[in-house]
């Protein structure tokens, strides 16, 4: 005999060895997981935010890797980071999906990706705003061209 379960998971990534180890009566076919951002507070969706420095520099360096060389950073009081998100989302794309964000790059177009975070003896937040060289490129009518983009290594607080 055998039974069927569906499991939908929010926002977690469960392993198949796990189901059966946790249900070893069922015979597990697949798992769905889905995310929806409904769940989530809108104000958390513009702008990946750090609760900590060292996990901001993480992502930084992670990014500065990945080929996000260019970027603008400045300090900034919390309450501003959902505007200056929403700017940031509309004009540079920093919240697009990887299969969007793959075939910008595909055609040579500049991707962008956005942090705040917090600094370390102060009540304001460091925004970073980092850009593939790529952005450098982008024609003089856009937005991309207006900005004086830095590349340098990033700089956060005093790190």
């Amino acid at each position: 005999m055998s039974s069927r379960i569906d499991v939908d998971i929010n926002h977690f990534a469960i392993s198949h060895s796990l189901i059966k180890l946790l249900l070893p009566s069922f015979d597990v076919i697949g798992i769905a997981c889905y995310t929806s951002y409904n769940h989530i507070d809108k104000t958390l969706c513009y702008m990946k935010t750090y609760d900590n420095l060292t996990d901001g520099l993480q992502t930084v360096l992670l990014m500065y890797q990945k080929g996000y060389v260019n970027h603008i950073a400045f300090l900034t009081a919390k309450d501003k980071i959902q505007t200056l998100g929403e700017k940031w989302e509309e004009e540079f794309g920093t919240r697009l999906p990887a299969h969007k964000r793959h075939y910008r790059k595909s055609k040579g177009l500049a991707n962008a990706v956005a942090y705040s975070m917090p600094i370390i003896g102060s009540d304001k937040v460091q925004v970073i705003l980092m850009a593939t060289k790529e952005c450098k490129a982008m024609p003089e009518s856009t937005e991309w061209h207006r900005q004086n983009w830095t590349n340098r290594y990033p700089i956060i607080s005093r790190f």
